[in-house]
C-alpha cells in the first residue's frame, strides 16, 4: 500500500465536459504530460449517469452526472491504476459531489469530495442546497477528509484604486 502513506498528489480541473470521446481522448493526451498524478478531481464533466471505466492510459475514472441533460453539470475523480487499489468505496452523491474512499495504514480511511458548485448567477437556493447537501455528505466523521474541486466562489466587486485581486 504504497501511495496514500507519505506523499499525496492531488489535482483539480474544470474539463468543460469529457461527454465526447474525442474530449476524453484529448484530456488523456494532457495526462501523459504530467509528472504523476494520484487523484485528479473533475468539474463540468458532462458526462451522464454514474459511472466507473478504465482508461486506455490505465487511470481510472468514476463519474457522477445526471440523467437525461447533463451538460453543464457532472463531477469525476480520475485515480491512477495504483491508488485504485486502495478504493474500499465510491459514493456518487450527486452531479455536482463525488467521493472517494481509501483504505490507509493501520486501518485508516481517507475520503476524497470532488464538488462543482453551481455558479453564483444560479441563485443562492441552489447554492445553499449544495452547501447543504455537501456538509450532510461529509457528516460520517473519518480518519482524513480532502475536499477539492470548483467552487465558483467570487471576492466581490472591485474596490476603488484595487489593482488586482
Amino acid at each position: 500500500m504504497a501511495p496514500l502513506m507519505k506523499k499525496l498528489n492531488l489535482m483539480t480541473f474544470n474539463c468543460k465536459s469529457i461527454q465526447s470521446t474525442d474530449r476524453l481522448l484529448a484530456l488523456q493526451t494532457e495526462l501523459t504530460k504530467l509528472k504523476k498524478f494520484d487523484v485528479l478531481g473533475l468539474a463540468e464533466t458532462w458526462q451522464p449517469g454514474q459511472t466507473c471505466c478504465r482508461l486506455s492510459t490505465g487511470e481510472f475514472l468514476y463519474n457522477s452526472g445526471k440523467t437525461g441533460d447533463s451538460r453543464f453539470t457532472g463531477t469525476g475523480l480520475l485515480l491512477s491504476a495504483e491508488m485504485n487499489r486502495q478504493v474500499i468505496g465510491v459514493k456518487y452523491v450527486s452531479d455536482r459531489i463525488i467521493q472517494v474512499l481509501l483504505k490507509m495504514r493501520a486501518g485508516k480511511t481517507l475520503r476524497i469530495t470532488q464538488v462543482y458548485a453551481p455558479q453564483s448567477g444560479r441563485g443562492e437556493d441552489e447554492y445553499d442546497a449544495f452547501l447543504d447537501l455537501l456538509s450532510s455528505s461529509l457528516a460520517r466523521p473519518l480518519t482524513y477528509d480532502i475536499v477539492l474541486g470548483d467552487f465558483n466562489a467570487s471576492t466581490g466587486p472591485r474596490e476603488n484604486g484595487e489593482r488586482f485581486i
